[in-house]
């Protein structure tokens, strides 16, 4: 197995590809998620957010901490709890545009999808050090118990062995 600096992936290592922090596993495996070409959304205790003459109270912020402007998206969202990190696309996903205008628009009803690729549950230390695989299967849990109309996924995980077999996932 390749050292773990190896797997340090420099500004998210392809335009394709993402590892998350990136993991490695007790057993010295690299798990990666695919990247999506959207906008990272996260759901938090609920604030007062405001943002380019938007102000409203939400649980759901993009990863600069500003509200989801589209209002049917941020409602959807909302019946998460707090943790969820993923990323919102708009259509078949391939299109930044499409995602950007369906996003970033307050009115109206995109096609969207929520794809989560991490979970930090109560965001305390303890919950936050158990194993990545364990929080996705309660974020699973979760996510299924959420009346979300096919509106969310969890994202599929890539297990690698070798810095190898990494840059092999990120060529795919």
């Amino acid at each position: 197995m390749a050292k773990k600096e190896e797997f340090e992936l420099q500004n998210g290592y392809s335009p394709d590809w993402t590892a998350i922090a990136p993991l490695i596993t007790e057993d010295n495996q690299a798990l990666l998620t695919k990247k999506f070409d959207g906008i990272q959304a996260i759901t938090v205790h609920p604030r007062v957010c405001a943002t380019n003459g938007l102000t409203v109270y939400t649980s759901v912020l993009t990863k600069r901490y500003k509200p989801i402007p589209n209002a049917y998206i941020r409602g959807q969202l909302e019946v998460l709890p707090p943790g969820f990190q993923g990323e919102l696309t708009v259509g078949d996903g391939l299109n930044y545009q499409s995602t950007t205008s369906g996003v970033m628009k307050r009115d109206g009803e995109p096609d969207f999808i929520y794809t989560v690729f991490n979970f930090f549950g109560d965001g305390s230390e303890a919950y936050c050090n158990k194993s990545y695989v364990s929080r996705m299967i309660d974020a699973a849990k979760l996510l299924n118990e959420a009346d979300h109309k096919g509106k969310f996924q969890i994202a599929q995980i890539t297990v690698c062995e070798s810095f190898e077999e990494v840059q092999f996932a990120a060529e795919e």
